[in-house]
């Protein structure tokens, strides 16, 4: 049974039994002495049997009627009135203490839907714990987390269309350029092309995150070998590496690692991750892949040895638009901000967590280094959890 119905049996129940021991008591105090009195002078066992000769003629006389008024019961009217008032005075407390969270709801359903959302009821239940105490704690999250998608959704309107401002500006100003100067047809139309390429990634960027943080249905049922994942991401981005350049080193397991999930969407997720380690480690450097398992999940490690970010930032490099700036990052800014928040949103709908930590002085050296688990329920290990591991340049 839960806590609510056993605060109404009990009131309830309580109600009753003061309510019946109230009547009972006065209607036994009041009338108890009365009873007594009249029952003491009729006992059978003290009668004394005259005999037929001393019969006197006065006896003969019938008796009066007893007068049945006098010491019988009578309907008691106060008391019932008392366990009335009493049963009254118990509901009233009690409809008014279950009332008063239902209205408070009411009420913040009410201003929700006229748009304010920085209402909060939990102030007025305080002191419950039941479950409208955990219904009005419910409400307060779902607003909670409604204001902070709105937010969201506002805030990336606005990244979006300030980001897409700059290119179409260039393109605009190109157009201008050609009409004034067809020699340079050929070089305009490549910037031109550049620009719209960049727009054509942004919204596709956009896209996708906006499909992962609306809970759009991704299909989920791909067998992915980790292993193979990785190595192909490696091979990916390999070129990218040698131009810039630095080395990448992954510690891999020997076993295949078998998950269930979406394999196009883990890919981009550790795309992301690794492209964006090249681009913000320093020339001759070395870029670490380690996957690794822990107790109920397997990790997966990248690391870096660029200038890292500042602690007061690091919690909102997963966030949109969110890029390093130009002393951080020791270069100029490069993408729109959107890889590391894909990355983020991919690896929870996959049931994982994504973080990111400043190196220490037990890592050696400067760099950041971010790492994704992903929760073994579900997975298929070939040769076993505790597979042995090589390193792989």
């Amino acid at each position: 049974m839960n806590r609510l119905f056993w605060k109404f049996f009990t009131g309830l129940l309580l109600a009753q039994i003061t309510t019946a021991a109230v009547v009972v008591s006065i209607i036994w105090f009041k009338d108890a002495p009365h009873l007594r009195q009249a029952d003491g002078g009729h006992t059978p066992e003290t009668q004394i049997v005259e005999q037929p000769a001393q019969r006197s003629i006065a006896s003969l006389v019938p008796p009066p009627p007893p007068q049945s008024g006098r010491h019988g019961p009578r309907f008691p009217v106060r008391p019932l009135v008392i366990g009335i008032f009493t049963s009254l005075l118990f509901a009233y407390f009690f409809a008014r203490y279950f009332s008063r969270p239902i209205a408070a709801l009411k009420q913040g359903f009410q201003e929700v839907g006229a748009g304010r959302l920085d209402c909060r009821i939990s102030p007025a239940l305080k002191g419950r714990r039941d479950e409208l105490a955990d219904l009005g704690r419910a409400f307060d999250q779902t607003v909670t987390q409604l204001d902070s998608l709105i937010n969201s959704q506002k805030r990336l309107l606005h990244d979006v269309s300030h980001e897409v401002r700059s290119p179409l500006a260039r393109m605009q100003l190109a157009i201008d350029l050609l009409e004034q100067q067809p020699e340079r047809q050929s070089e305009l139309l490549q910037r031109i092309s550049r620009e719209s390429a960049r727009i054509n990634a942004l919204m596709a960027d956009v896209l996708t995150l906006a499909r992962l943080e609306t809970a759009v249905a991704w299909p989920m049922g791909d067998q992915i070998d980790l292993v193979e994942l990785v190595e192909e991401v490696v091979g990916d981005v390999r070129f990218e590496a040698a131009e810039k350049p630095c080395r990448l080193q992954a510690e891999l397991p020997e076993a295949p690692v078998f998950l269930h999930g979406n394999a196009e969407l883990l890919h981009r997720a550790l795309e992301n991750i690794l492209r964006n380690a090249i681009r913000y480690t320093a020339s001759g450097t070395a870029v670490t892949i380690v996957v690794h398992a822990q107790a109920d999940a397997w990790c997966i490690e990248i690391c870096d040895e660029g200038p890292g970010i500042p602690e007061s930032r690091l919690a909102h490099i997963f966030e949109p638009f969110e890029r390093a700036s130009q002393t951080e990052a020791g270069q100029r800014d490069q993408g729109y901000g959107l890889g590391l928040a894909i990355a983020a949103q991919t690896i929870k709908m996959h049931r994982g967590v994504l973080a990111a930590r400043n190196k220490t002085h037990q890592d050696g050296g400067t760099g950041l280094c971010v790492w994704m688990s992903l929760p073994k329920s579900g997975s298929i290990l070939r040769h076993g959890l505790n597979a042995g591991s090589q390193i792989r340049d």
